[in-house]
């Protein structure tokens, strides 16, 4: 009862548990031996030994009141969590304990937090009933979680009937998957319905399948998504001046999205002046959307006139697209002080084109330096290519320190060199001992040399731990050749507590 306890607690329950729960959650820790041999009130026993507080402290488990002499539920001790999310970390949640959440999980928050944790395992049959139970109180990610499996299944009277009943992210899986099937009937259907994603998918799948009159026929409907697509597909067929009148008659009508479209294809025609022109015109009238496109427009031609000059100013003022085209253009232009000045004024893009342009230059001590900096800054992306220059020069110090700290990808890099020498069992060594880059690296090198079925044991512990990425990659392995028809289950319906594969 207390493991269940735990287990429930690290895959994310921060409510207090009911009795009920934790009756029904108990069983699947006990051998078969161990139930037969259970006494009658083996529940009123465990949870009497459970509560009882130690040195007359601290319990396992602790009442949560729900008024005087009311009991609501138990919540485990802390310090108990924090051993079994520890040591319990690669133990597989046995079927009852799911089972019991389905039962007796009523938190939406918590619904949520245990349905990730079932997804990440690839147990679909039970994330799917808890992004429910969490999304059908007002949860919009879980919405569109629960919207991404049902798709995953390929489950469209699911994705249909909660489109139906107002939830916009199972109405934009469901165009998808329609699009994906090439359903043009059923797109159409939609989109007639008011389905704005369904029209816009509708005249996707027309316009890649170069159907000129079918978007024409829809555009003639006021169809906005099937007019934008026909004159982007008569611009790349060459007939731009069509596709300016059919632009500029909606743009006339005070439709933004067409006057944005429009001065778009005005500016790959040369006519600048107008393009700029239109865009001010409706930015001086209020539209924000308008002003913003008439920067981009404006710092694109900047940039294509190499006008180091302006670029500065808008850059200066807070334009991060004027930024981004300086940065460029300054590394273009192999300009190391003009890219170090934006750099020390905390310019990212300006960084990183700087550290890159050291890199080719083979200053790697340089090149690091400045991504150490913006990795400790925060910056997301630079961690990725300073694990990659460290391994580049050897030095694994700094990338078992950085890794030490979670740095997944001087993990990665740190792992590499065992890979790249084919050693099976330094990667093994690294990945028992919880260096979950090693196993990545450990599978990717197993699969390889032909060992699927090891790759594949290495891939479900993973999966089983809530690692998400290795899980599909599981199914990437199961698809080659011979066992693609357990990939395809795998896909679509995920895999059972006890580590099979579902078959719905």
């Amino acid at each position: 009862m207390l493991t269940a306890a735990l287990d429930v607690a690290r895959l994310g329950a921060r409510a207090p548990l009911s009795a009920d729960f934790l009756r029904a959650a108990a069983p699947g820790y006990c051998t078969s031996q161990q139930q037969a041999e259970a006494p009658g009130n083996w529940f009123e026993q465990a949870l009497f030994y459970a509560t009882e507080k130690l040195h007359g402290a601290v319990a396992a488990l602790s009442p949560a009141g729900a008024g005087i002499g009311q009991v609501a539920g138990y919540t485990a001790a802390e310090y108990l969590i924090q051993h079994a999310t520890r040591e319990r970390r690669y133990a597989r949640v046995p079927a009852s304990t799911w089972d019991a959440l389905l039962c007796h999980a009523r938190d939406p928050a918590d619904a949520a937090r245990l349905a990730a944790s079932a997804r990440d395992r690839l147990l679909y049959c039970y994330a799917i009933p808890l992004y429910r139970h969490a999304a059908d109180t007002g949860d919009e990610h879980a919405a569109m979680k629960l919207a991404g499996l049902l798709a995953r299944r390929g489950d469209l009277d699911g994705l249909r009937a909660r489109a139906d009943a107002g939830d916009k992210t199972a109405a934009a899986a469901l165009a998808g998957l329609l699009a994906e099937r090439g359903d043009l009937d059923g797109l159409r259907a939609r989109a007639d319905a008011g389905d704005q994603t369904a029209a816009r998918r509708l005249a996707e799948l027309l316009a890649e399948r170069g159907d000129l009159d079918g978007l024409r026929v829809r555009a003639d409907t006021d169809d906005g998504e099937a007019a934008f697509r026909l004159a982007e597909l008569l611009a790349r067929r060459g007939d731009l001046d069509e596709a300016v009148q059919l632009l500029r008659a909606r743009a006339d009508a005070d439709d933004g999205e067409a006057a944005f479209r429009l001065a778009e294809l005005l500016a790959r025609r040369g006519d600048l002046d107008e393009a700029v022109q239109l865009l001010r015109a409706r930015a001086e009238a209020g539209d924000e959307t308008a002003a913003w496109r008439l920067a981009e427009l404006i710092t694109r031609l900047l940039a294509e006139r190499g006008d180091l000059d302006g670029l500065r100013a808008r850059a200066d003022a807070g334009d991060q697209t004027a930024a981004s085209e300086l940065a460029g253009l300054l590394a273009e232009r192999g300009d190391l002080d003009g890219l170090r000045a934006r750099a020390d004024a905390g310019d990212e893009t300006a960084a990183w084109r700087l550290a890159e342009l050291l890199a080719e230059r083979g200053d790697l001590d340089g090149a690091v330096q400045i991504l150490r900096v913006q990795a400790d800054a925060g910056d997301r992306s630079a961690p990725w290519r300073l694990a990659e220059l460290l391994a580049e020069r050897g030095d694994l110090d700094e990338l078992r320190a950085r890794a030490d700290v979670g740095d997944w990808f001087a993990g990665w890099w740190l792992a590499d060199p065992l890979a790249r020498r084919g050693d099976l069992d330094g990667l093994r060594a690294r990945a028992d001992a919880g260096d979950e880059t090693a196993a990545w690296q450990l599978a990717e090198l197993l699969a390889e040399r032909g060992d699927l079925d090891g790759a594949v044991q290495i891939l479900r512990v993973r999966a089983n731990v809530g690692d998400e990425p290795a899980a599909q990659r599981l199914a990437q392995l199961l698809a080659k050749p011979g066992r693609s028809e357990e990939a395809e289950r795998l896909r679509r319906f995920g895999l059972n507590p006890d580590g099979s594969i579902a078959y719905a």
